[in-house]
Parts: C-alpha cells; structure tokens; sequence
C-alpha cells in the first residue's frame, strides 16, 4: 500500500517498499512536527533505554519487583558481589526507577517507579 501523496513512486528494493517521492505535505509534516518532543526528551530516553538495556539491571528489578530487598539479598539471588550489585543500583537510583529507604545500617531497595515493570513484562510478552 502506498501512503506517499505521489502515485506509482513505489519500487520494489529488496524485499522491502521504498518511496521515491520528492514532494512533501507540508500541513502533515507541520502538524507532525508541532507533535513532537523535544531532542532533548529522546536523549533522555535514550540514556533511560541504555539503564534498561543492561541484563543485570534488569535482574536486579525483577527481583525487586518482588519486595523490598537489601543489597546482600540481591547479591545472594544474582550470585554477584555487594559492590557489583551497589553499582547497578546506584544506575537505577539515578534515574528514579528505584529507591533506597535507610533503617538503621541496613538499606533496603525497592521499585520507584513501577512502569518500568510493566515495560519489562511488555517486552517480555514479544518473545
């Protein structure tokens, strides 16, 4: 199917569609543009995609999306070190997708923002 305004600039370039149209819709791309974020917000999102991207966080917040859990817990579960799974931790803090609540010496970690485990199961639901 051809979205492109212009007819017949559809050719076939290996196995896929490409559209050789030259001209634009000027009021569809202003009002597209009018919708967009800023650069700035997908720079952000790049950097929040790149903590995701990383299996071990993403261990460390499956296993947090079951309870509160202090950084020797964790470690035990993911076979890690303490100072291994702090650093991961503190990746995750920075971008508040958990938080730290102190009692006493023992700090116990837990899910800020629990979107970030539905993005997970969201994904986990593609394969």
């Amino acid at each position: 199917m051809n979205n492109c305004s212009c007819e017949g600039a559809v050719e076939k370039v290996a196995e896929k569609k490409r559209c050789d149209c030259k001209m634009i819709n000027p009021d569809v791309v202003k009002r597209i543009e009018q919708m967009m974020p800023e650069k700035s917000v997908f720079e952000v999102m790049g950097d929040f995609f790149k903590v995701l991207s990383d299996p071990t966080r993403l261990r460390i917040l499956c296993a947090l999306s079951k309870g509160c859990l202090c950084v020797y817990d964790i470690a035990n579960i993911l076979d890690m070190t303490q100072s291994a799974v702090s650093h991961q931790l503190k990746q995750l803090r920075h971008f508040n997708i958990v938080s730290v609540e102190k009692n006493g010496k023992t700090s116990c970690y837990s899910i800020k923002n629990h979107n970030v485990i539905e993005i997970m199961s969201n994904i986990r639901d593609i394969f």
